[in-house]
């Protein structure tokens, strides 16, 4: 008897083998499919790297804005400072009536400035160098603030360091109290470039006289102006005869022409002007007078 059945099973079975093998044996990308999934990836990549730098440009242009916003901040409550304590005097030298000698001595105001200028290195507080076109910084303006130190104590030449400098020093090293009623140190404030970039300077000058090289307490800051309030004085011109001072006279030796002057006016600037516009010529008596 005959068993039909096996070989066809078997043949069932081999095609089976063989179908599974060739299905088995198609593994792996053409290369055109290859090429396409590089392309797409490259794309992929690229997209991340443009996100990424976007990314970076916006938060270094944040970083950026908001140190801007801080300098500026900075400066404004330094030039502050500096303006609140300007013209202050030690409490022997407000109390006491000037002698005659200290009153005919025209000391300069405690604040003052020069009109689009370098610091002089050599006599900052009286001479300034004229900027020129195309220069660092031009059109900037020098600003000059000064004011007495604090002493300790009556028998001491010691600071109290309640003062600072434009650099933000205390002050209260031996010796740096005023000795006499025009000793005062100074804090200059300019524009200067300096490590290649323009910076606001600070130029020191103590009691005693001793100048401090400039040095920058705030870089990127390409321009500095300032504007004076003022009442009762004309552009150039020295004060009216009223107010006790005349071209070329003295500074007067009582206080009855200041009385005068402060009784004609109300603390309340009239107008503004460049530190140019204080000057008289040929008169550093009215000059000091507008200041």
């Amino acid at each position: 008897m005959f068993n039909f059945y096996e070989p066809l099973g078997r043949a069932v079975l081999g095609r089976s083998q063989m179908n599974q093998r060739g299905v088995g044996r198609q593994r792996g990308l053409t290369l055109v499919e290859l090429l396409v999934a590089l392309v797409i990836s490259l794309f992929i990549a690229l997209a991340a790297i443009a996100a990424l730098t976007v990314a970076r440009q916006g938060l270094t242009t944040v970083d950026a804005a908001s140190q801007l916003r801080d300098n500026g901040r900075f400066t404004a409550d330094l030039v502050q400072r500096l303006g609140v304590q300007s013209g202050f005097k030690d409490v022997w030298y407000a109390s006491r009536p000037a002698t005659e000698s200290e009153s005919a001595s025209d000391m300069p105001s405690s604040v003052m400035g020069f009109n689009n200028s370098l610091v002089s290195a050599s006599s900052p507080l009286t001479v300034a160098t004229a900027r020129t076109t195309g220069v660092d910084g031009y059109g900037s303006d020098v600003l000059i603030m000064r004011s007495q130190l604090v002493q300790l104590n009556p028998e001491s030449s010691v600071a109290d360091g309640s003062m600072i400098d434009c650099n933000g020093n205390s002050l209260t090293t031996s010796g740096s109290a005023s000795s006499a009623r025009g000793e005062r140190m100074a804090s200059i404030l300019s524009v200067a470039v300096s490590n290649g970039e323009p910076s606001l300077m600070c130029t020191t000058v103590n009691s005693a006289g001793t100048i401090a090289s400039a040095q920058p307490i705030e870089e990127g800051v390409e321009n500095f102006q300032v504007l004076f309030g003022t009442e009762g004085v004309t552009a150039g011109t020295a004060p009216p005869a009223t107010y006790g001072i005349t071209a070329g006279a003295p500074a007067p030796a009582s206080s009855a022409a200041w009385a005068t002057w402060a009784a004609s006016v109300n603390e309340v600037s009239d107008k503004y002007l460049r530190a140019d516009q204080m000057t008289v010529t040929g008169n550093t008596v009215a000059t000091n007078a507008n200041w």
